[in-house]
């Protein structure tokens, strides 16, 4: 992310509007942002962040946000940012929040509203945000672009947890801790290995030999089958010729009662042919004399009453053009005149002026006696800041002779911190190992209450076999028996094919039986259901056993250790006034030393804000004596113009409007000015109108002549018209013009008659050709009742001889198909009993590596490690290559010290500067690591932390480091106090805080 510009107003202590341009800032590569103690600097970074994510470090919504933020003089808070992201695209994001107009403690939020820059104009992007624009989250943000204040040193204070954590969510490392997915996907694996030995069970009956059985019966029932589809396709044949003989008598019957309607319509449609052929002949001889005839009657009258309305303008415009006339004689004496108006006009808008002038001299020799007086103010106010400055000196003095070394603070504090944090450990903990151990308790009692037996499994499959076999006996049985009832002498067997039955057998209904096996059946299925469901249960409740008992070996070996790590950090107190056990002591010193440095603190804020003040003075003083120089210019100045405008005067005298004021001059002047317009407009407008209508009544003259000629035209065309008609009346036997208009005043629809008497002819002959056909045919092959008759039983016969057969051979079809698929289902499911015992082996030894969260951990040392290795590359610079950053076998931060034989040390060992220095070069590779993974090729960087920790050399050292950023296409901004830096930096914004008008840029 780049930024552009920034505007802040109504923000914390940013009262009116202020406008921060970072473009000529980005070009320098580097630069500042400088200020006093409290002055905003590190309120325009909180800007940038609340503006993009709606969050702030210093406050959250518990905290009255909006209320706190705003600005108490202010009833508005208003933030704009223009920045560029990473593909380069151009934002804006604004925020608004205004203060109740009744309620001042109640301030009403409002949402973020991002706009994209395409085509020179800003549009709204709606439903996005912050995170889909820049490519990072908030957290991320604030860690690798905007460090805000006391932040700085975050990363490398945290512990091991909190590191890996913290990792965790910068590179998405969440992905890695997989040991609750392996632990579901054995619980899984099991659970379905328990299923697929369930339903083999149900498998047994299921073989080939079974199948081949089936399709041998089913081979030779269809060839029985085949014959008997012979005969019926034999006298199906037959029975449609003597079908479609019958169809034909009766479709002849209905024809004959047709063509009789026919024959009545036929001398109507006779009558419609005459009717029709005279409407023809007399439209296309009159109808286009006619047609013509109305039209050119139509435009004589339409040209007529044009002629008249065009008569009645013309006179019109005579009657007005008189009237103007008359008006601009009036208007031209009063016109003549305007330019001697014109000259006094200038006159009054010179005495005006002078006026101004008079006033701003009297104006001007007020403000210079003021400005004396204000200077003698100022000198006086600066000698009371320097008296008070020599005071607070003193007073620090004597403060700073009683402070306690803050290195022996530190270090005891350490100590009790690492302390109660072992402590709090080893309760925790134990509160785990207690959890644990009631969980294995509850366990084993659920587990002697449950009875798992592996014979019981067995039992109930042979009770369910025993009991399909007796189903399928008597479901033979009932079917012989359905069979027997069917057998008559002379008609095939349907099993055998024999004509004779001499013991055909007497079979029982057995149907009650079958609905009691059936009951039994789906019963034990039931009963074996819930037994394997059982033994699924126990067996995660033994895995689940299994892993609080791992859970619990891991929790005691943790306790030993923190007992271990805590003996040993009891042996390493060494301050004899203090007791480790009891914090008090050290407590109270502690307190001692923050009241004493609190008041060297205060004292030094106090002096920083009085020297603020004296130069403030001074400058204030400065700011005095040259306006009041600039104040005795200006009098000066006025006077020589009040001079020169009064020999400007033509035609009026400045002493006759001296005692006059000056509301009375400029409304005779404006009196005047407004005369002179009215008299301009309204002689112009005259002659201008005057004009039009000359033009306008010259054009109507021409236009009446025009229409006059075209009525005489059409007048000369209905007479030849007229003369035509009555020849073609006489040629064509007509006696008068009245029976032309009777015919063809006639509502009728030629095209659609001509249609309905064509399709009535060819529906008339097309059914009598078909009548003459069906007699013939007739004639030779008469339809007899009875041979139909008789020919419909015999299919019926031999379509139900086909049925029965059909049925038993979709019956083993069925049957045959049935068992095929349970083959294939019994071989897919023993595959699949295979391949899950193989997954359950493999998923076992990928949890025991998973087991801990430890390759979450082996990652994150990964990502450390790159880590540190690129910051060593800055920090060996920034140390002349005496100090190394490094991590332990437990992933904290050490330091090797190459002046000390290369021996480890902690981070906390080092100096202030030296902290600053390894967080400024971890911060910088953790950025760019989070940044390369948006891909953009130019990157921002802002600190807001103070320098004041480094010496002049370490500030070089820091200072060259930044400017080499550059050549690596980053952008760095610093929020500092630091005045070396401020000379050191080409660019920079200085922030400066006014007592009424709040902070300003």
């Amino acid at each position: 992310m780049i930024p552009i510009r920034l505007t802040i107003e109504g923000l914390y202590s940013y009262q009116e509007r202020q406008t921060i341009d970072f473009t000529s800032l980005i070009e320098a590569g580097l630069f500042g942002i400088f200020g006093a103690v409290g002055s905003g600097k590190s309120s325009i970074l909180e800007a940038i962040t609340f503006v993009l994510y709606g969050e702030t470090e210093r406050l959250n919504l518990r905290d009255k946000r909006y209320y706190n933020m705003m600005n108490l003089k202010s009833n508005r808070s208003y933030i704009e940012f223009d920045f560029i992201n990473f593909e380069k695209r151009v934002f804006r994001a604004t925020r608004e929040f205004k203060r109740h107009s009744k309620n001042f403690d109640d301030v009403k939020t409002s949402a973020v509203q991002f706009y994209e820059y395409k085509e020179e104009i800003w549009i709204p992007v709606a439903d996005t945000t912050a995170r889909a624009i820049i490519g990072l989250s908030y957290d991320n943000f604030k860690r690798t672009i905007i460090i805000p204040q006391g932040q700085f040193k975050e990363f490398i204070e945290l512990g091991a947890t909190e590191r890996t954590k913290m990792m965790k969510e910068i590179f998405n490392l969440q992905k890695y801790d997989l040991q609750d997915k392996a632990s579901k996907l054995i619980s899984e694996t099991n659970s379905r290995l328990e299923q697929l030995t369930g339903k083999l069970s149900g498998f047994e009956d299921v073989s080939i030999e079974a199948i081949l059985e089936i399709e041998e019966k089913l081979a030779l029932e269809k060839k029985n089958q085949e014959l008997v589809q012979e005969k019926l396709n034999r006298v199906t044949e037959e029975f449609q010729q003597l079908k479609a003989l019958k169809e034909e008598a009766e479709l002849l019957e209905k024809n004959l009662a047709t063509f009789e309607t026919l024959e009545d319509n036929k001398q109507l449609m006779d009558i419609k042919q005459r009717e029709i052929d005279e409407y023809d002949r007399v439209f296309r001889i009159f109808s286009p004399w006619v047609t013509e005839k109305n039209i050119i009657e139509k435009e004589i009258a339409k040209k007529s009453t044009e002629y008249d309305r065009q008569l009645e303008e013309a006179n019109q415009i005579r009657v007005i053009m008189q009237e103007l006339e008359s008006k601009v004689n009036v208007l031209k004496p009063e016109f003549e005149t305007i330019e001697h108006q014109k000259r006094q006009i200038q006159d009054l808008e010179t005495i005006i002026r002078l006026k101004d002038l008079e006033d701003h001299i009297q104006q001007a020799q007020s403000r210079t006696a003021k400005g004396k007086a204000k200077v003698d103010e100022y000198e006086e106010r600066a000698k009371n800041t320097e008296k008070e400055l020599n005071v607070i000196f003193d007073t620090l003095e004597r403060l700073k002779e009683r402070r306690t070394d803050a290195e022996l603070l530190v270090a005891v504090s350490t100590w009790y911190q690492v302390y109660e944090s072992l402590t709090s450990s080893l309760a925790r903990l134990q509160i785990s190992i207690d959890k644990n151990q009631n969980e294995i308790i509850l366990l084993d009692s659920d587990l002697h209450k449950i009875d798992v037996n592996d014979e019981k499994t067995n039992v109930l499959a042979e009770q369910i076999k025993q009991a399909e076999k007796v189903a399928e006996q008597l479901e033979v049985e009932n079917r012989l028996a359905q069979y027997t009832h069917t057998l008559h002498d002379g008609e095939p067997c349907p099993l055998c094919g024999a004509l004779e039955h001499p013991q055909v057998l007497s079979g029982k209904d057995v149907s009650n039986e079958i609905l009691a096996v059936r009951e039994r059946l789906s019963l034990l299925n039931q009963q074996k259901d819930e037994w394997v469901q059982q033994k699924a249960k126990v067996h995660h409740m033994l895995q689940t056993k299994t892993r609080y008992q791992d859970q619990l070996t891991e929790l005691q070996a943790e306790k030993d250790t923190i007992n271990r790590h805590t003996q040993q950090h009891i042996e390493k107190f060494i301050w004899k006034e203090f007791d480790p056990n009891d914090r008090a002591p050290f407590i109270a010193k502690t307190k001692e030393a923050k009241d004493v440095d609190l008041q060297i603190t205060k004292l030094e804020e106090v002096t920083k804000i009085k020297r603020l003040e004296l130069d403030e003075t001074r400058r204030d003083l400065e700011k005095f004596n040259k306006a009041l120089k600039q104040i005795e210019a200006e009098e000066i100045e006025n006077t020589t113009a009040f001079k020169t405008s009064i020999a400007h005067l033509t035609t009026l005298e400045y002493r006759s409007f001296s005692s006059a004021p000056k509301d009375n001059i400029q409304t005779r002047h404006m009196q005047l000015k407004h005369k002179i317009e009215e008299t301009e407009y309204a002689y112009k407008e005259t002659e201008k109108e005057l004009h039009t209508q000359n033009m306008h009544f010259a054009s109507l003259e021409a236009t009446l002549i025009l229409t006059k000629k075209i009525i005489d035209d059409y007048h000369i065309k209905l007479q030849h018209i007229d003369a035509q008609i009555v020849q073609n009346i006489d040629q064509n036997g007509f006696k008068h013009f009245g029976e032309i208009e009777a015919i063809l005043h006639k509502d009728i629809n030629a095209q659609q008659i001509r249609v309905e008497i064509e399709q009535f002819n060819i529906t008339y002959k097309t059914l009598k050709n078909q009548i003459e056909t069906q007699q013939r045919k007739l004639q030779h092959t008469p339809f007899e009742q009875d041979t139909f008759d008789q020919k419909n039983l015999a299919l019926e016969s031999v379509r139900e001889e086909w049925d029965i057969l059909n049925n038993s051979v979709t019956r083993h079809s069925i049957e045959i198909t049935r068992l095929q698929q349970a083959y294939a289902s019994k071989k897919e499911l023993l595959e699949q009993q295979n391949s899950l015992q193989k997954r359950a082996t493999n998923l076992k030894i990928i949890f025991n590596l998973l087991k801990g969260n430890g390759f979450v951990q082996y990652v994150s040392s990964i990502y450390l490690r790159q880590l540190c290795d690129q910051a060593n590359i800055r920090f060996h610079r920034m140390t002349r290559n005496q100090l190394s950053l490094s991590l332990n076998e437990n992933n904290d931060f050490e330091i090797i010290d190459y002046l000390n034989e290369g021996k480890s040390r902690s981070v906390k060992t080092l100096s202030g500067g030296q902290a600053f220095q390894v967080s400024l070069s971890l911060a910088l590779a953790l950025a760019e690591s989070v940044q390369s993974n948006a891909m953009a090729d130019k990157n921002f960087f802002f600190i807001d932390e103070g320098f004041g920790t480094q010496d002049a050399e370490s500030v070089n050292i820091v200072f060259e480091t930044l400017l080499s950023l550059q050549k690596e296409n980053r952008i760095v901004g610093i929020i500092s106090h630091v005045d070396e830096l401020k000379e050191r930096i080409p660019l920079s914004i200085t922030v400066r805080k006014d007592e009424e008008k709040g902070s300003f840029i």
